[in-house]
């Protein structure tokens, strides 16, 4: 008895001291749980935990620095300051949670208290989702950067096995394919919906011939520097690119708040509501369109650009290489170009975001009203559209289908929930698919399309030549 109470009494001293509460009387066996050494020991665990992740954080982000390619630190260090930022915003939102003024807000327009917390709460969660995705998503674009370009390296080393930086037909079609250019249907059909590394291979070969490089210059540090910048780009994420969620998450909560569900859906009672609800499936479909569409409009642009850039080689009686003019400048190429959807939709989206630039040559003229600020306003449609779509599975998924299949293990399957799982399950993977496939595509194609020809990156081309200094650069 002395032992188990008194230990108990030792603890709730030790407590009152330190804290100057008021004693508890000690409860019997059972019905207080586990004994205060016991949970003295879960505390240091948690606490050892949190030291685990923030260690684990710690290393990650120095392997990420050390182990990847010096050129592309940039995007690297803003990803880690854009993270940083949110693990402080999410503090801030704490204390002002604490404060009490959104629980006085939500007892004047909602009549209790908790209502404005719970959704607070849950709206604050949610948007640390969509972003850390996000960042995982352009971490997964920077990685498959450097695979990509890795495999390029060693393609270019293994093709070009005399070192005089000439392939032959017979070594180009052994190490990258076809000497033509593949066909819309053959690009589906492989999977690979980006570039090969045989139109990678043609672009830089006509690159360091156009512009006289030597040849100590590594067309893949060019690529990694200019695909850096991108990733740059994209990883600088504005606060105004939340607007693009505003009407449909203050509807979302709306219809939340008024079946009493404020925070999360734990027991599943709005399963089979969102497809009953007219309201629910126009925005739905508005927001399906909308990605979609502007996934397929950036896919169309960079793929064509691509192919009026992408050299025409034909074999020479030598049994070599001639590297003719791009289709880009064959007579009327940019005029048949310029009449179609693409460019029209280019010119559209340069009047909407203000980025009506110059064309200085042939290359810029294939962006429209945009110019040379092209690249820039792709970057921008593209950071948009993932954004958009990065919000399909975080609150499709968790929202929606998660609780239609907990409402059907609880209750069993009824038809409307049953339709509205499967209508929400395709519209999620419809999301996912876009974001694992096509996205990766196009940022693969946008640096080819803005990278050689009429883009050349004077900085990016410094980096081409490693430790080469800028004077020596600019000479050749």
């Amino acid at each position: 008895m002395m032992g188990a109470n008194g230990g108990r009494l030792g603890w709730s001293a030790l407590l009152q001291f330190s804290t100057g509460a008021e004693p508890e009387v000690p409860e019997e066996e059972g019905e207080g749980g586990a004994s205060w050494p016991v949970r003295f020991i879960a505390v240091v665990g948690v606490i050892l935990a949190i030291i685990a992740l923030l260690q684990g954080w710690e290393t990650l982000e120095h392997h990420a620095k050390h182990g990847l390619p010096a050129n592309l630190m940039p995007a690297i260090n803003s990803m880690f300051s854009e993270l940083a930022a949110l693990g402080f915003i999410g503090v801030l939102l704490g204390y002002v949670v604490k404060l009490g003024f959104v629980g006085v807000v939500s007892v004047h327009i909602f009549g209790d208290e908790e209502t404005l917390l719970e959704a607070f709460e849950w709206l604050h969660t949610k948007f640390f989702e969509v972003a850390i995705l996000y960042f995982l998503i352009i971490m997964g674009l920077l990685l498959k950067t450097v695979r990509d370009n890795h495999e390029l390296h060693q393609k270019i080393k293994e093709a070009d096995t005399d070192g005089d930086g000439d392939v032959t037909p017979s070594e180009f079609i052994t190490h990258f394919g076809s000497l033509q250019e593949r066909s819309w249907l053959t690009t589906l059909l492989s999977g690979n919906l980006g570039a090969t590394h045989g139109d990678t291979y043609l672009l830089t070969r006509r690159f360091v011939d156009k512009y006289g490089l030597s040849r100590d210059f590594d067309p893949v540090l060019y690529l990694e520097a200019t695909a850096a910048k991108s990733l740059r780009n994209l990883a600088d994420v504005s606060p105004w690119l939340w607007l693009i969620y505003l009407i449909p998450l203050a509807i979302l909560q709306l219809l939340k708040i008024s079946h009493d569900v404020p925070g999360d859906d734990d027991h599943a009672e709005m399963a089979g509501f969102y497809l009953s609800n007219p309201i629910v499936m126009v925005v739905i479909f508005l927001v399906e369109v909308l990605a979609i569409a502007m996934v397929c409009y950036l896919y169309a642009k960079m793929a064509s650009i691509k192919s009026l850039l992408r050299p025409q080689i034909e074999r020479s009686a030598e049994e070599s290489l001639e590297y003719l003019s791009p289709s880009l400048y064959e007579g009327g190429a940019i005029e048949e170009f310029s009449k179609g959807p693409l460019v029209a939709m280019t010119n559209a989206f340069a009047t909407l975001l203000g980025s009506h630039g110059e064309a200085h040559n042939e290359h810029h003229e294939l962006f429209g009203k945009a110019g040379h600020k092209g690249p820039e306003l792709f970057l921008q449609l593209l950071k948009g559209t993932l954004w958009l779509l990065v919000g399909g599975p975080i609150f499709c998924f968790p929202c929606i289908v998660f609780v239609d299949i907990r409402h059907m293990a609880l209750h069993g399957p009824t038809r409307v929930v049953t339709l509205e799982l499967l209508l929400f399950g395709a519209y999620g993977s419809s999301f996912v698919v876009a974001i694992l496939w096509v996205v990766p595509a196009v940022f693969a194609l946008h640096t080819l399309a803005t990278s050689f020809e009429g883009f050349k990156q004077d900085d990016a081309v410094i980096k081409g030549y490693g430790r080469a200094s800028p004077a020596h650069a600019e000479h050749h």
